[in-house]
């Protein structure tokens, strides 16, 4: 009984946060999709890889909330049409600490605030904030990692359109081993290849939301 109250103490905490997060990017309609698609990459990558059911719940909700730290953003910022300043470049790399700061206070949580901590570490070390290489990076974080960079990649930003889900791999498999952490650009590569079509159709959404108000910076970092 203790166990099924705490799982749904976690799933309610959970949902609060979502609703937060869905709220947030209803300010921008260009990352309105951004959490949605990232989270639906990142549960069909943690399927692939054969994660258990319970490390598959906390990469969802992960996923779901990794970008809950934008809340802190200055609306000027993450609004921003054009080039980001080396400065503002800066702020929004903080985001993932904000993130984790916000969920950090529900301890049910804990394995989800590790993940969003560490989501911009990179494969050889390159990445924030502490340069945790391989894998000293918690797997979900790996994975959200993929997540994110294809989403931004497949949707317009202002210093370039997006490209096509085939670029987007390409641009992983580039990152293999670099940015990104090899076993898990292989499981993206492979789900993609079986859910083409419901990828290009999020894609597709993401890309009519963001001609109604141009691009933006704001889900790209």
């Amino acid at each position: 009984q203790v166990a099924s109250l705490s799982l749904k103490a976690r799933e309610t905490y959970v949902q609060g946060i979502w609703a937060l997060v869905q709220a947030l990017e209803a300010r921008d309609p260009c990352t309105a999709c951004h959490s949605r698609n990232v989270t639906a990459y990142a549960e069909a990558i943690a399927r692939a890889m054969c994660l258990t059911d319970s490390m598959r719940l906390v990469v969802r909700n992960a996923a779901m909330l990794h970008d809950i730290g934008k809340i802190g953003v200055p609306d000027r910022l993450l609004l921003k049409r054009g080039r980001l300043t080396a400065e503002e470049r800066e702020i929004l790399r903080r985001v993932p600490m904000l993130s984790a700061r916000i969920i950090d206070h529900m301890r049910i949580l804990d394995a989800e605030v590790t993940i969003i901590r560490h989501q911009q570490e990179h494969f050889d070390g390159s990445g924030h904030p502490h340069g945790l290489v391989g894998d000293a990076i918690p797997l979900g974080s790996r994975i959200i990692h993929v997540a994110n960079a294809f989403d931004a990649m497949t949707t317009n930003r202002a210093y370039r359109r997006h490209l096509s889900i085939d670029r987007a791999l390409d641009e992983l498999r580039a990152g293999a081993g670099k940015q990104f952490d090899p076993a898990v650009v292989d499981a993206m590569v492979s789900v993609t290849v079986r859910n083409r079509e419901a990828w290009q159709q999020r894609i597709s959404a993401a890309l009519k939301a963001s001609r109604s108000a141009g691009p933006s910076f704001a889900a790209s970092v």
